[in-house]
Protein backbone atom coordinates (compact mmCIF):
# COMPACT_ATOMS: atom_id res chain seq x y z
CA UNK A 1 0.00 0.00 0.00
CA UNK A 2 1.42 3.74 -1.16
CA UNK A 3 2.25 6.17 1.16
CA UNK A 4 0.04 9.04 2.37
CA UNK A 5 1.24 12.14 0.40
CA UNK A 6 1.19 14.05 3.57
CA UNK A 7 3.62 12.44 5.40
CA UNK A 8 6.56 14.48 6.76
CA UNK A 9 10.26 12.58 6.24
CA UNK A 10 12.37 14.21 8.47
CA UNK A 11 16.38 14.07 7.50
CA UNK A 12 17.90 13.33 10.71
CA UNK A 13 21.50 11.60 10.94
CA UNK A 14 22.71 10.20 14.50
CA UNK A 15 25.83 11.67 15.65
CA UNK A 16 28.73 10.30 14.31
CA UNK A 17 32.57 10.39 15.53
CA UNK A 18 35.22 8.53 13.05
CA UNK A 19 38.18 6.56 14.23
CA UNK A 20 41.04 8.30 13.32
CA UNK A 21 43.06 7.81 10.24
CA UNK A 22 45.51 4.56 11.02
CA UNK A 23 45.83 0.67 10.23
CA UNK A 24 43.68 -1.09 12.50
CA UNK A 25 43.84 -5.04 13.91
CA UNK A 26 40.14 -6.32 12.78
CA UNK A 27 38.25 -9.55 13.16
CA UNK A 28 36.04 -10.14 9.98
CA UNK A 29 32.77 -10.19 12.15
CA UNK A 30 29.90 -11.37 9.23
CA UNK A 31 29.43 -11.26 5.77
CA UNK A 32 26.15 -9.93 4.66
CA UNK A 33 24.68 -10.91 1.46
CA UNK A 34 23.20 -6.84 -0.17
CA UNK A 35 20.70 -8.27 -3.13
CA UNK A 36 21.17 -6.06 -6.23
CA UNK A 37 18.07 -3.98 -7.40
CA UNK A 38 17.59 -4.91 -11.66
CA UNK A 39 15.68 -1.22 -11.57
CA UNK A 40 18.62 0.82 -9.96
CA UNK A 41 19.43 3.72 -11.57
CA UNK A 42 23.49 3.51 -11.27
CA UNK A 43 25.14 0.43 -12.17
CA UNK A 44 26.92 -0.77 -9.35
CA UNK A 45 23.51 -0.62 -7.15
CA UNK A 46 22.30 -3.13 -9.85
CA UNK A 47 24.48 -5.91 -8.54
CA UNK A 48 24.44 -8.19 -5.87
CA UNK A 49 27.24 -7.47 -3.33
CA UNK A 50 28.75 -8.49 -0.03
CA UNK A 51 28.91 -6.30 3.13
CA UNK A 52 31.87 -7.18 4.93
CA UNK A 53 31.31 -5.83 8.48
CA UNK A 54 34.80 -5.97 10.50
CA UNK A 55 35.37 -5.17 14.61
CA UNK A 56 38.67 -3.29 15.33
CA UNK A 57 40.36 -5.43 18.22
CA UNK A 58 43.15 -2.85 18.91
CA UNK A 59 42.79 -1.66 22.34
CA UNK A 60 41.65 2.44 22.23
CA UNK A 61 39.17 1.47 19.39
CA UNK A 62 38.26 -2.08 20.39
CA UNK A 63 34.55 -2.87 19.49
CA UNK A 64 34.29 -0.25 16.71
CA UNK A 65 32.51 -1.96 13.79
CA UNK A 66 33.45 -1.07 9.96
CA UNK A 67 32.18 -1.90 6.69
CA UNK A 68 33.47 -2.25 3.21
CA UNK A 69 31.56 -3.65 0.32
CA UNK A 70 32.95 -6.07 -2.14
CA UNK A 71 31.41 -7.33 -5.65
CA UNK A 72 31.28 -10.84 -5.80
CA UNK A 73 34.07 -11.25 -7.92
CA UNK A 74 37.28 -12.93 -6.73
CA UNK A 75 40.34 -12.28 -8.84
CA UNK A 76 44.11 -11.50 -8.56
CA UNK A 77 43.65 -8.62 -11.33
CA UNK A 78 45.78 -8.77 -14.69
CA UNK A 79 48.76 -6.70 -14.38
CA UNK A 80 48.00 -2.51 -14.72
CA UNK A 81 44.48 -3.07 -16.04
CA UNK A 82 42.73 -4.64 -14.04
CA UNK A 83 43.48 -4.48 -9.76
CA UNK A 84 42.55 -7.40 -7.59
CA UNK A 85 39.06 -7.26 -6.34
CA UNK A 86 37.99 -6.56 -2.67
CA UNK A 87 37.46 -10.38 -1.71
CA UNK A 88 40.63 -11.51 -3.43
CA UNK A 89 42.20 -8.97 -1.60
CA UNK A 90 41.16 -9.61 1.50
CA UNK A 91 41.47 -13.46 1.54
CA UNK A 92 45.38 -12.64 1.11
CA UNK A 93 45.50 -10.71 3.67
CA UNK A 94 43.73 -13.03 6.12
CA UNK A 95 45.90 -15.93 4.89
CA UNK A 96 49.28 -13.82 4.53
CA UNK A 97 49.96 -14.74 0.85
CA UNK A 98 48.89 -14.18 -3.03
CA UNK A 99 46.74 -17.11 -3.79
CA UNK A 100 45.45 -18.87 -6.83
CA UNK A 101 42.36 -16.99 -7.63
CA UNK A 102 41.59 -20.36 -10.06
CA UNK A 103 40.83 -22.74 -6.49
CA UNK A 104 37.76 -22.71 -4.99
CA UNK A 105 36.42 -19.81 -2.65
CA UNK A 106 34.14 -19.68 0.36
CA UNK A 107 33.60 -16.34 1.57
CA UNK A 108 32.74 -17.55 4.71
CA UNK A 109 36.08 -19.30 5.36
CA UNK A 110 36.37 -15.58 6.47
CA UNK A 111 34.53 -15.21 9.79
CA UNK A 112 36.04 -14.85 12.76
CA UNK A 113 39.70 -14.48 10.89
CA UNK A 114 41.84 -11.34 11.50
CA UNK A 115 43.75 -9.08 9.40
CA UNK A 116 44.53 -5.25 9.20
CA UNK A 117 42.66 -2.46 7.35
CA UNK A 118 44.17 0.80 6.47
CA UNK A 119 41.40 3.39 7.38
CA UNK A 120 41.21 7.01 5.72
CA UNK A 121 38.49 9.40 6.42
CA UNK A 122 36.05 10.85 3.71
CA UNK A 123 34.78 14.09 2.76
CA UNK A 124 32.55 16.22 5.06
CA UNK A 125 29.14 15.58 4.69
CA UNK A 126 26.88 18.51 4.57
CA UNK A 127 25.27 17.85 8.15
CA UNK A 128 28.92 17.93 9.14
CA UNK A 129 29.76 13.93 9.64
CA UNK A 130 32.73 12.52 8.41
CA UNK A 131 32.84 8.50 7.76
CA UNK A 132 35.47 6.04 7.45
CA UNK A 133 36.76 4.41 4.28
CA UNK A 134 38.65 0.92 4.35
CA UNK A 135 41.67 1.55 1.52
CA UNK A 136 43.49 -1.67 1.95
CA UNK A 137 43.94 -4.85 3.79
CA UNK A 138 47.03 -6.13 4.90
CA UNK A 139 48.27 -9.32 7.16
CA UNK A 140 48.76 -9.33 10.77
CA UNK A 141 51.89 -8.94 12.54
CA UNK A 142 50.57 -10.74 15.74
CA UNK A 143 46.68 -11.74 16.44
CA UNK A 144 44.83 -9.75 18.97
CA UNK A 145 42.52 -11.42 21.22
CA UNK A 146 39.01 -12.36 19.54
CA UNK A 147 36.23 -10.27 20.78
CA UNK A 148 32.87 -11.95 22.11
CA UNK A 149 29.34 -10.67 21.11
CA UNK A 150 29.06 -9.74 24.84
CA UNK A 151 32.31 -7.09 24.77
CA UNK A 152 30.53 -5.68 21.60
CA UNK A 153 27.64 -5.28 23.43
CA UNK A 154 28.69 -3.77 26.58
CA UNK A 155 30.99 -1.64 24.55
CA UNK A 156 28.13 -0.60 22.16
CA UNK A 157 26.12 0.66 25.32
CA UNK A 158 28.78 2.61 26.48
CA UNK A 159 29.37 4.43 23.27
CA UNK A 160 25.45 5.31 22.93
CA UNK A 161 25.19 6.73 26.24
CA UNK A 162 27.97 8.76 25.04
CA UNK A 163 27.00 9.83 21.80
CA UNK A 164 23.61 10.37 23.31
CA UNK A 165 25.23 13.36 25.24
CA UNK A 166 27.27 14.94 22.26
CA UNK A 167 25.44 17.70 20.49
CA UNK A 168 25.22 17.47 16.57
CA UNK A 169 27.08 20.23 14.73
CA UNK A 170 23.65 21.42 13.70
CA UNK A 171 22.79 21.45 17.25
CA UNK A 172 25.82 23.53 17.88
CA UNK A 173 24.48 26.04 14.90
CA UNK A 174 21.00 26.29 16.04
CA UNK A 175 22.62 26.55 19.68
CA UNK A 176 24.73 29.45 18.21
CA UNK A 177 22.16 31.18 16.17
CA UNK A 178 19.35 31.44 19.27
CA UNK A 179 22.11 33.31 21.56
CA UNK A 180 22.86 35.53 18.76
Amino acid sequence: MPLPDDLEVKRESKPHTPIPEDTYTCQIWDLELMEGDPNAKQDWLKESRIKIHFVVLDKEYRGTMLNKMASLSFNAGSGKSYSPSTLYSLACAVIGKKLDDRVAFKPNDLIGKQCRIVVKLGEEREDGSVWETITDFMAVKEEEEAITQEEIDAIREVRKAEQETKLTKQDEKDIAETLN
